[in-house]
């Protein structure tokens, strides 16, 4: 009589991690293809923010709000400075990130969905028609789109955070009769908002990782791409579990 067969065990996300990071490293053009498009649009990314925070910096007075005498030892005086320097900075930064932030938005949606395209076509076999996902381009990068949304949403989630933190344990003690900032309060608040946004962030992005997947191999659209992930079943778990790691 034949034993039983016996299931092998199934990997954890972070071990299958592993096998899929060994066989891309098997597969060099893979991995110059994610580094080629990442750079695309890391390097003029890159120098609108060093150009443009250049000219910030440029046009605004901080050698008159004694930042340069910044000092641990006199916690009241160099407070006071970093005030004045946010005070002064703000209003420029916003200004500049109003139409910087969405254009680059767009280049990151725009690069994100060819490089993932290209590269989910390159990892797969050759059943995939090169035509066929031409026509799915605009799907992918709605989606890059829409995960960059998501993304910037978080980072103002946490500027909105670290500001209220900032008015609590610093602002208002302040303005006290005598003043004493509360520093570690204020780093405690953006330490946890920092740790808890991050969790939260590697908890619901995976869905925009495998949407992209499902629209190339299944011909999804967007919304159902994004209905989909949520019932992959165990795979879901290993997507979060790596996003965790």
């Amino acid at each position: 009589m034949a034993a039983p067969a016996t299931s092998s065990p199934r990997l954890r996300g972070t071990q299958s991690l592993v096998t899929t990071v060994s066989r891309c490293l098997h597969r060099p053009r893979l991995l110059a293809m994610e580094v080629a498009w990442r750079w695309l649009v890391g390097v003029p990314t890159l120098w609108l923010l060093l150009r443009e925070g250049k000219r910030i910096l440029d046009a605004t007075p901080l050698d008159q709000t004694g930042i340069h005498q910044f000092t641990l030892l006199d916690q009241t005086t160099s407070t006071y400075a970093v005030m004045r320097c946010v005070e002064l900075l703000t209003p420029p930064v916003i200004a500049t990130a109003t139409w910087l932030l969405p254009l680059l938005m767009v280049l990151y949606a725009i690069a994100s969905g060819v490089g993932r395209m290209l590269i989910i076509s390159a990892a797969a076999d050759e059943s995939f028609s090169a035509r066929w996902q031409w026509s799915r381009l605009p799907s992918l990068i709605l989606l890059q789109a829409m995960r960059v949304t998501a993304l910037t949403a978080t980072l103002l989630l946490w500027i909105q955070g670290v500001a209220w933190a900032g008015g609590w344990a610093i602002v208002q003690p302040m303005h006290a009769v005598d003043p004493d900032p509360n520093i570690v309060a204020f780093l405690a608040v953006v330490i946890t908002l920092t740790v808890a946004l991050l969790t939260l962030w590697a908890i619901v992005s995976w869905v925009f990782n495998a949407a992209p997947v499902l629209v190339l191999a299944e011909g999804r659209s967007i919304f159902s791409a994004l209905g989909g992930a949520f019932h992959m079943g165990w795979l879901r778990g290993k997507l979060i579990e790596i996003n965790l790691g």
